[in-house]
């Protein structure tokens, strides 16, 4: 494989395993945190760490490549040293979640029946 992170170490081929089974076939991004704090972990998962840009599976779909597009820019362009590309994908991240979320809402409003 090629462009696997040196600290990372793969005991089978990624998609000959999880990534090819529900609901992963589903998923266009697939990505993890390598923050491990049991106690954070339990109150606020995933809240209190960037996810690693070490490992990131990403699906080849016009959206996603967008959003990577997106992501590689405002690294690029950003005015902070301290805006890094896993602080960026983290945000970025949310904000499509929330996004997406708020579409949900507005979709399932819209297509509720008014008494």
């Amino acid at each position: 494989m090629r462009d696997v992170a040196r600290d990372t170490c793969l005991l089978t081929h990624p998609l000959t395993c999880t990534l090819r089974q529900a609901p992963w076939t589903e998923a266009d991004i697939a990505i993890a945190t390598d923050c491990i704090d049991l106690p954070s972990d339990a109150r606020y998962p995933l809240l209190h760490c960037d996810f690693n840009t070490g490992l990131v599976y990403l699906r080849a779909r016009p959206s996603v490549l967008a959003f990577v597009e997106r992501w590689r820019d405002t690294v690029a362009n950003a005015k902070e040293a301290r805006i890094r590309d896993q602080v960026t994908l983290t945000l970025a991240l949310a904000l499509a979640l929330a996004l997406a979320l708020a579409l949900a809402l507005a979709l399932a409003l819209a297509l509720t029946p008014t008494p």
